[in-house]
């Protein structure tokens, strides 16, 4: 790592937290090797979410800048098929 920030490759210093990232992606592999735990970790980051960005910009763009409402999308948890 040393050699390619000295050579002025790497601008923009993605090299600099690489060993970091290969172990929290050793965790991850070995999280999702049990489902159970996957499925716990993956239930609780989905509850702990709240409101996404995405939709907040979704709906602002509708608002803002192409003037149109939101389609009310009925929620299946509701109407069971």
């Amino acid at each position: 790592m040393i050699e390619i920030q000295q050579q002025n490759i790497d601008k923009m210093h993605i090299q600099d937290d690489f060993d970091s990232y290969c172990q929290a992606q050793e965790k991850a592999e070995e999280v999702f090797k049990n489902p159970l735990e996957f499925s716990r970790r993956t239930i609780s980051t989905l509850a702990n979410c709240g409101e996404l960005s995405c939709d907040k910009s979704v709906v602002s763009l509708c608002q803002n800048v192409w003037n149109i409402k939101a389609v009310e999308v009925p929620n299946p948890s509701l109407n069971p098929v």
